[in-house]
């Protein structure tokens, strides 16, 4: 399934955060981030999100406070809740943020189709699902094959 992660940073070195420090978050997924700008591969942050909103990096080490939201500029303005290290490709979670991601890429319907169902997989482990619909899409991706094939929500 699809996921949010932070970008690359300035010569792939990993940057300092520090408790109670102002950062920016780009959604210029092109630019390389460094101890002021990081960058997230999520569109449409700016716009999901609203001032009071939490954003956990890197397995929930990094807790960072949304401040402001500049959708014109695609950014967000954050304050970081504890000092640590961010490294590059760090996963992204936004609790109580309804994200607007496909439950399955492109891909994975690539996978599933001409990997999993002719290697007869059990079941499909699904991350993003946030309604019933999303299941019932996975099911029609699946065919005749959805009856044997069981469904995991993560």
């Amino acid at each position: 399934g699809p996921e949010i992660r932070t970008g690359f940073l300035k010569d792939g070195k990993p940057v300092q955060l520090k408790e109670g420090q102002e950062i920016i978050i780009s959604t210029d997924y092109t630019l390389k981030g460094d101890g002021n700008t990081i960058t997230m591969s999520y569109k449409k942050l700016p716009v999901d999100l609203k001032p009071g909103n939490t954003i956990l990096c890197s397995d929930g080490t990094i807790t960072l406070t949304v401040l402001s939201c500049h959708p014109d500029k695609g950014t967000v303005r954050c304050r970081c809740e504890n000092t640590a290290v961010l490294g590059e490709r760090k996963n992204v979670n936004l609790p109580g943020v309804v994200v607007d991601l496909p439950t399955l890429t492109e891909k994975d319907k690539e996978d599933i189709l001409k990997w999993g169902v002719p290697n007869k997989i059990d079941m499909i482990a699904l991350s993003f699902v946030r309604k019933g619909s999303d299941l019932v899409h996975v099911r029609q991706v699946l065919g005749p094959h959805a009856k044997t094939i069981k469904l995991m929500s993560k």
